[in-house]
């Protein structure tokens, strides 16, 4: 699996709502292709600021939904029952798995045993252009 899953709340008498597409994950939550068998993970998100919520002075409405659907690309559909406050609206993630660090090449300035060769009449606020590699 691999993009954004259709996700759409459901409460009977109300109109569906369909999830916007999100950019955001967590920690190091990377948008990956899952192998059959394997675990993937879904963000699945609320709002909870805007104008809809503040209207009216001192009163906080909200319009909860307990029937969340997400469509798995390829068929098939998981169905979660949980309360979901979508007044401010509903977003959903892409289909995310943990990832190895991501490892950065060394700087050869900024290396194990490099230092910058200050000039001995250096001062704070001073600038130099010196540095020995």
């Amino acid at each position: 699996m691999r993009g954004f899953p259709s996700v759409v709340a459901a409460e009977p008498g109300l109109p569906d709502v369909t999830a916007v597409h999100s950019t955001w994950f967590v920690s190091q939550q990377r948008s990956g292709n899952m192998r059959r068998g394997g675990v993937t993970m879904l963000s699945i998100e609320t709002d909870r600021d805007c104008a809809a919520r503040y209207a009216n002075p001192h009163e906080f409405p909200t319009l909860t939904y307990h029937t969340v659907t997400v469509g798995i690309p390829g068929g098939g559909h998981v169905l979660i029952r949980h309360a979901f406050d979508v007044l401010c609206g509903l977003s959903t993630g892409r289909f995310s798995m943990t990832q190895p660090p991501r490892r950065y090449t060394q700087s050869p300035v900024h290396g194990p045993g490099r230092r910058p060769n200050c000039p001995a009449a250096s001062s704070p606020g001073r600038p130099w252009t010196t540095w020995s590699i």
